[in-house]
């Protein structure tokens, strides 16, 4: 009776092996250097300002951020992405003014706004910015302003 029971075991092992060796994690996609220059209408530097990659296939999202001279450099997985443009860090408020609190209760209940200069470019639904990064990545892209 074991003899007969032989074949199916064999057989049931072999499956078990597979369905297992099926169900390794998968390695972790690859990330691609993106590196390249945000420029104004004026083709000047767009210094310290932030982008966003939204993927068009994922909609995962990558943030960078550029430096001085509008260069900047991320990583992300190839494919096609719309690119939205955030507005530089802002500078950390002055010290408290120790001798005036009437003034420095004024100062901390003044909201500040900053108007978006480039309004089109902060929603991936209206930017005309797109990006498609290859496997090998993308070195020299340059995105620019377009003046309206």
């Amino acid at each position: 009776m074991f003899a007969r029971d032989i074949p199916g075991i064999l057989c049931g092992c072999m499956l078990g092996c597979i369905f297992l060796a099926g169900c390794r994690d998968a390695p972790p996609p690859q990330l691609e250097a993106v590196q390249g220059t945000l420029l104004d209408e004026n083709d000047r530097p767009l210094a310290n300002y932030g982008i966003v990659l939204h993927s068009l296939v994922s909609g995962s999202m990558r943030n960078g951020q550029a430096d001085a001279q509008g260069k900047v450099t991320l990583k992300c997985r190839k494919g096609k992405y719309k690119v939205t443009l955030n507005l530089p860090p802002k500078a950390p408020p002055p010290p408290p003014d120790k001798t005036d609190d009437k003034k420095n209760d004024k100062k901390m209940n003044q909201i500040e706004t900053v108007e978006h200069p480039y309004p089109q470019y902060r929603n991936a639904d209206s930017t005309p910015w797109t990006l498609d990064v290859p496997e090998g990545g993308l070195p020299g892209f340059v995105l620019k302003i377009k003046s309206d």
